[in-house]
C-alpha cells in the first residue's frame, strides 16, 4: 500500500499525494485561514494540526487560529485559537504523551 502524504503550501492549499516521486500532486481541499510561515504538525491519528502564521504574504495580520486537516476526508475544520499570535514559530508532538498533545 503506498504511502500517502502531504504538502501544504503557503496561503492555504493543502496538497496530498501517494509515493514520491512518480506520483503528481493534486490539490485537497483549502484552509479554512490562509497561511504563510505557519506551522505543521502531523497527529498520531493522521491528521495534520496547523497552526499560527500570516493570512497573506505581505504577513500584515498574524494569526492566532488553529486548524486540523484530515487527509482522510480532505477536510478542515476550526479548531481553535492560541492565546498569542504567532508567525515563524515552532511547534512539536510531544513523544511521550499518550494524549497526543503538541507543544
Amino acid at each position: 500500500m503506498p504511502t500517502l502524504f502531504q504538502l501544504l503550501l503557503p496561503l492555504g492549499t493543502a496538497l496530498a499525494a501517494q509515493s514520491l516521486p512518480a506520483a503528481s500532486l493534486e490539490p485537497a481541499t483549502s484552509l479554512q485561514v490562509p497561511r504563510a510561515a505557519h506551522q505543521a504538525v502531523r497527529l498520531v491519528d493522521g491528521r495534520l494540526l496547523l497552526v499560527g502564521g500570516c493570512a497573506a504574504a505581505s504577513c500584515q495580520a498574524v494569526q492566532r487560529s488553529a486548524e486540523l486537516f484530515d487527509p482522510a476526508r480532505g477536510r478542515t475544520q476550526a479548531v481553535g485559537e492560541m492565546t498569542e499570535p504567532r508567525v515563524a514559530h515552532n511547534a512539536a508532538l510531544l513523544p511521550r504523551d499518550p494524549a497526543g498533545r503538541v507543544l
